[in-house]
């Protein structure tokens, strides 16, 4: 919605797209300009081509100061990936992030910072999503949202409505 709210034009127009986006996803007009600055910032670094960098070329570089959402492992507001061959526990590993998180508790013994969690599991059952959830402990007063993927629910195609669902819980 954001994007087509920057690609519009006409001022009046614009200004119904604004209202749509604050009354459909609970945002504030500062939120919708954060969010607008982020995807102008996201679509000026997508225009210059990636380089290849040797670790003396990237040494050379100044670190940024990470604000980590577990301790030494991920950074807050970072987009992260658990890749691998089916069956070798990447859901289990991601639910016990999850619980780290969620409850401000540890994760591979790393400290993690309390936050709210968005849990998809495309891959199996809701009825199983919820007995991982309860052998790790998750409470009813936990900040955590499950999307229900039962009988194929979710798929790619439902990447509006997710983008509307984060934006309205804003995970951490």
């Amino acid at each position: 919605d954001a994007a087509d709210y920057l690609a519009e034009t006409d001022a009046s127009k614009k200004a119904l797209k604004a209202r749509d986006i604050y009354w459909n996803h609970g945002i504030t007009k500062q939120a919708l300009g954060d969010i607008c600055n982020d995807i102008l910032a996201a679509q000026r670094r997508s225009a210059e081509p990636p380089r290849l960098l040797s670790l003396a070329e990237l040494n050379a570089i100044e670190p940024a100061a990470v604000d980590y959402l577990v301790d030494g492992w991920i950074g807050a507001r970072s987009s992260n990936l658990i890749s691998g061959m089916p069956g070798c526990g990447k859901t289990l590993l991601a639910l016990d992030l999850a619980y780290g998180v969620a409850t401000g508790g540890k994760f591979l013994g790393a400290e993690c910072r309390k936050g709210k969690v968005l849990i998809i599991c495309p891959d199996m059952r809701l009825q199983q999503t919820r007995s991982y959830l309860d052998r790790r402990d998750f409470r009813d007063g936990d900040p955590v949202m499950v999307i229900d993927t039962d009988d194929g629910k979710w798929t790619l195609k439902d990447l509006t409505t997710l983008e509307g669902w984060l934006m309205h819980f804003q995970p951490d």
